[in-house]
């Protein structure tokens, strides 16, 4: 199914983006977090998983910095093309937890100050270590990130221990120091 997007506003003045189909690049997630960045719109909360048609994702977005119209979003543009501008900066985190699943898949949880860009910053880092998620939720609270992501390697393969091991020392490389 080709992707498709939708924006609704909410009465708290936040917009819910829903975006559902399958993407040919398993950079899409990066790609789109990274665009609304660029044009200062926060993910506020949400979640998106890989289901058997592709995906369908359900996230918050806060407009409040940007001056992009809500309703001119073209968000499967986004998640399709390399943004211009990335920030390189490392995501900053004050902790993360990484489990094996039942599944063999990867589960990843990072706490820490709530940063614009922080998304596509840490799948850009995790994609370098051939990690791609598979299932995402995000939550800020009182501006503190919580979320937690899915990983599988490229093509749902399941992550070596050794991919464990970079992934460990990427977010260890991550951690801010009080």
């Amino acid at each position: 199914m080709t992707p498709q997007s939708s924006i609704s506003r909410f009465p708290t003045g936040l917009h819910e983006l829903k975006i559902k189909g399958e993407f040919s690049h398993p950079h899409w997630m990066a790609f789109l977090f990274a665009g609304l960045s660029a044009v200062q719109i926060s993910v506020v909360s949400g979640r998106a998983t890989r289901t058997g048609s592709g995906w369908d994702a359900r996230l918050m977005l806060d407009f409040a910095r940007s001056e992009t119209v809500p309703e001119s979003l073209d968000a499967v543009a986004l998640a399709l093309q390399k943004p211009d501008k990335t920030d390189g900066a490392a995501p900053r985190i004050s902790q993360f937890r990484i489990a094996r699943r039942a599944d063999e898949s990867l589960e990843v949880w990072v706490d820490g100050p709530d940063q614009i860009g922080f998304l596509g910053r840490v799948l850009g880092r995790m994609s370098l270590v051939m990690l791609f998620p598979i299932e995402i939720e995000i939550n800020t609270i009182s501006s503190v990130i919580h979320d937690r992501f899915v990983f599988r390697g490229i093509g749902g393969v399941v992550p070596s221990d050794a991919a464990q091991k970079s992934l460990d020392s990427l977010l260890q490389f991550c951690v801010i120091v009080p």
